[in-house]
């Protein structure tokens, strides 16, 4: 992710975050992976929220990066109408 870490003003907190060791690590043992010690990558992994994709989308210009972020962003539109059409899933009476 060195384009994100080279125009980090355009991902504020609200937008994206790193996620710890710790959750990193639960992200490899819940996925099974065998990774070897020092295998990965130095830096860790970046969690986006819906904005953050799509100020992704205007740093990231390879045709797959642009494919991957409109199908993560049709995601996020299906769970809002999902939410919008079951509001008992957040508590919330209509």
């Amino acid at each position: 992710m060195r384009q994100v870490r080279r125009n980090l003003v355009r991902f504020p907190s609200h937008f994206m975050f790193e996620l710890s060791r710790e959750e990193y690590q639960e992200i490899i043992r819940s996925q099974n992976a065998t990774l070897e010690q020092g295998a990965y990558s130095r830096y860790l992994p970046f969690a986006f929220t819906e904005h953050g994709l799509l100020m992704l989308s205007n740093v990231l210009k390879s045709e797959r990066a642009i494919s991957m972020t409109i199908r993560i962003i049709d995601v996020f539109v299906k769970m809002r109408e999902m939410l919008a059409n079951h509001t008992e899933l957040y508590g919330i009476r209509r």
